[in-house]
């Protein structure tokens, strides 16, 4: 070899058998943006609502195809469309025309007052919607009472 002559093998360390991780970390967070970015993530349109409590047998579920979430009178969600109460007619008239009778489930905000409520309803029973649910939240169960034994 070419190092003979001059005794440079000497000089040579022995190639090391480590593996450099900063390649990989560099691999693994390219795959990661691109993962990211080329993903199929879609939020969902929604509103952040507290619902009412209420009993949990006042009403059995129905069959629905239609949900309107109220969070107050002007932000009405019908459809992943945001309405306001003008607009909210002629959606749900259109909703009952395509898919026939129709159960709709209210999510109302507790803060919603119950004329909007009944406005909700109203507005609903006038396009045509057979049956109307108020979705809520189950109560809270009562503490049960600690009984405490007497002391002597």
């Amino acid at each position: 070899m070419i190092t003979r002559p001059l005794g440079l093998q000497s000089h040579l360390r022995p190639p090391s058998s480590r593996i450099n991780p900063i390649p990989l970390v560099d691999v693994v967070l390219i795959a990661l943006f691109f993962s990211v970015v080329h993903s199929n993530y879609v939020l969902a349109p929604g509103l952040t609502i507290n619902l009412p409590q209420g009993s949990e047998e006042v009403m059995a579920g129905l069959a629905t195809s239609a949900f309107l979430t109220v969070q107050s009178e002007n932000v009405l969600l019908f459809q992943e469309r945001i309405l306001k109460m003008d607009t909210l007619k002629p959606a749900l008239a259109e909703h009952v025309r395509e898919r026939g009778e129709t159960n709709l489930v209210i999510y109302i905000d507790r803060g919603v007052p119950v004329q909007t409520l009944v406005s909700v309803t109203e507005i609903a029973r006038e396009a045509g919607v057979a049956r109307v649910q108020v979705a809520s939240q189950p109560r809270d169960p009562e503490p049960a009472d600690v009984l405490f034994p007497e002391m002597p």
